[in-house]
């Protein structure tokens, strides 16, 4: 499964929800920063079901992955890592609704888990819920100040509401915290802010 997938691809047109700006699109929430799986479980619950929804999920076949997952979850105990899985799963998928509502039972199972607050900003943003959205990366960065993903995550929304100084803050926190290509991503934003700008004069 591709764990630092750039959700850009999975950017559909809905009328019924607000889209992101052109600027954002090319630099879209992530929930991962690096190639590691994106949710470790323990492996007693490797079962073949789930291995099997691994192997789905990195063959893009979500619905067959998302469907063995939540067969799994509904005969066995529910764990937050589990929840956080499939939340994983709709997220890839387009699936924001969906993936909000298994990212929020997870937080309700593990609270002190700042991954799920970041999944749940990067659908609230996706769902055009912005303030919740802030809400949820700012709680994810309160359980762990260290979390450059969710500082990134929190940027691109700040720069989609216009809030330019908060924006750059976080974007430059994400960078002291090492986050992957970060100052071709402050550059391209803040240099396609500025033409905006000057076009708009």
């Amino acid at each position: 499964m591709k764990t630092c997938l750039i959700l850009s691809l999975f950017l559909v047109p809905l009328a019924l929800f607000a889209q992101p700006s052109e600027s954002t699109q090319q630099r879209a929430p992530v929930y991962e920063a690096n190639n590691t799986a994106s949710v470790q479980i323990a492996p007693d619950y490797y079962s073949m079901v789930l291995m099997q929804a691994e192997q789905a999920a990195q063959k893009e076949q979500y619905s067959k992955a998302i469907k063995l997952l939540k067969e799994y979850i509904s005969a066995n105990d529910t764990s937050a890592a589990l929840c956080t899985k499939l939340a994983i799963l709709y997220l890839e998928n387009g699936q924001y609704v969906k993936s909000l509502k298994a990212a929020s039972h997870a937080s309700e199972l593990n609270p002190s888990d700042p991954r799920n607050f970041n999944i749940m900003g990067i659908t609230l943003f996706y769902l055009g819920n912005y303030e919740q959205a802030l809400n949820a990366y700012t709680r994810a960065i309160a359980l762990n100040p260290s979390f450059a993903v969710a500082y990134y995550n929190r940027g691109l929304l700040r720069y989609e509401i216009n809030d330019k100084n908060g924006a750059y803050s976080d974007l430059m926190k994400a960078r002291e915290l090492n986050f992957e290509g970060i100052d071709s991503i402050i550059g391209e934003l803040f240099a396609y802010r500025s033409k905006k700008e000057k076009n708009n004069q």
